[in-house]
């Protein structure tokens, strides 16, 4: 709830784009999202490790990426998830981040070579 700066789950599922129950069904199966979570890290510049497990801080994009890329490779591999093959996983993975730093939401890592120049 924190990457989204709500303080409830009706909240947290209505920022996620999902119906107002969504996270508090989601919680009660005591399921977790795996798709909701990936797009949250992305979307947020949090990797997934911090959003699951509170380890780790925000990464620039190349970090994001890389993340994303092996979160959906194992999420697969625990079929969690189905992509058709790794190329398709790291596309994807890639347009999310992509997208976001489009979007503003991710701070590029040209843009952390420049300020630590």
């Amino acid at each position: 709830m924190e990457a989204y700066g709500v303080g409830t789950l009706k909240e947290l599922s209505t920022a996620i784009g999902n119906k107002p129950n969504w996270a508090a069904s989601t919680k009660q199966r005591g399921t977790i999202p795996y798709d909701a979570c990936v797009n949250t890290a992305v979307e947020k510049g949090i990797s997934v490790d911090y959003l699951l497990f509170g380890e780790g801080e925000p990464v620039g994009e190349l970090a994001l990426k890389t993340d994303a890329i092996d979160t959906l490779a194992e999420f697969e591999h625990l079929g969690l998830i189905k992509c058709s093959n790794e190329d398709a996983a790291n596309a994807y993975a890639i347009a999310l981040v992509d997208k976001q730093k489009v979007r503003g939401n991710v701070k590029s890592d040209s843009q952390d070579n420049v300020s630590n120049e």
